[in-house]
């Protein structure tokens, strides 16, 4: 059901569809800062602040604990305090937990976050901490993959939480949200292919992970509105990944569910030991 601001904005869409397209594709390359995640607004008091250069962009990141490194990546217009609730279970477990903040958003600098600078982001913190395992959210996730794709990040276990199947999906439920007419979201769509530097086909999850073969987790929750069910079954169903699915949490607060915690931990722990028969199999080949 739209509300008065979304009406407001379809109105305006019906008789000037390319002013208000262009404006989506701003909301879309240019995130908004939005206000930290008070619930785990303490989870980060004992890490230890660092930075990474991207270019132009300086990427905050924060580092606690020992054992495996896992890379917790939040989505769109978050910062790290979004994956706040997975940091004490990490620890618990046994790992060391790196968070960072996406160029644009929370305190890294910058103001534009294309999906190759966000890749690129997390393959440069992802090297810096030796990461092992990385937990990704929505279009943090997707931009994960796409790291594994274009920079050779290969963690040992990814799982992908609420991620859409393609960054043009994700831009058009945005612009659908905004409330947006049929004909400002082909305009927004046609902005959109114009400025990033690789034909939209590329920036599809699925096809990235099909090639890539990671070891991956989907998670998605039934009542997501913002990335609909639909495409986490497109992406099971099309890359044979181990899929788990919640009836309830929406697009963000899945992030704090125990269900997801829980299965998380269960599924990087299977990918430790993965990691540890390959290791033995390898030495009993070498001996061989």
């Amino acid at each position: 059901m739209l509300n008065l601001k979304s009406i407001f904005v379809l109105a305006l869409s019906t008789f000037f569809p390319k002013k208000l397209g262009m404006i989506g594709v701003s909301k879309f390359m240019q995130p908004s800062k939005k206000q930290r995640t008070e619930k785990w607004s303490k989870s980060f008091e004992h890490f230890t602040k660092n930075v990474v250069s991207t270019g132009k962009v300086n990427v905050p990141y924060w580092i606690y604990g020992e054992g495996p490194s896992v890379l917790l990546v939040h989505g769109w217009e978050r910062d790290h305090f979004a994956m706040g609730g997975f940091v004490k279970p990490l620890v618990d477990a046994g790992y060391s937990v790196v968070a960072l903040d996406l160029p644009a958003h929370g305190e890294a600098s910058g103001s534009q976050a294309s999906l190759t600078l966000l890749a690129k982001a997390i393959s440069s913190v992802a090297e810096e901490t030796s990461t092992e395992l990385l937990i990704g959210h929505s279009v943090g996730g997707s931009a994960a993959v796409l790291a594994c794709e274009d920079y050779g990040l290969l963690p040992r276990g990814i799982v992908l939480i609420s991620i859409p199947t393609g960054a043009i999906d994700y831009a058009l439920s945005l612009g659908r949200k905004m409330g947006l007419a049929s004909k400002a979201l082909v305009y927004m769509k046609n902005g959109i292919a114009e400025r990033l530097d690789k034909p939209l086909e590329y920036y599809r999850v699925d096809h990235a992970l099909s090639r890539l073969k990671l070891h991956a987790l989907i998670i998605h929750s039934e009542n997501d509105t913002i990335v609909p069910i639909e495409d986490a079954y497109f992406l099971a169903l099309t890359t044979g990944l181990p899929k788990f699915f919640l009836e309830t949490g929406g697009h963000n607060k899945i992030l704090g569910s125990d269900e997801t915690v829980k299965r998380t931990l269960t599924f990087l722990k299977e990918a430790q030991k993965l990691k540890k028969a390959a290791s033995i199999q390898g030495g009993v080949e070498d001996f061989v």
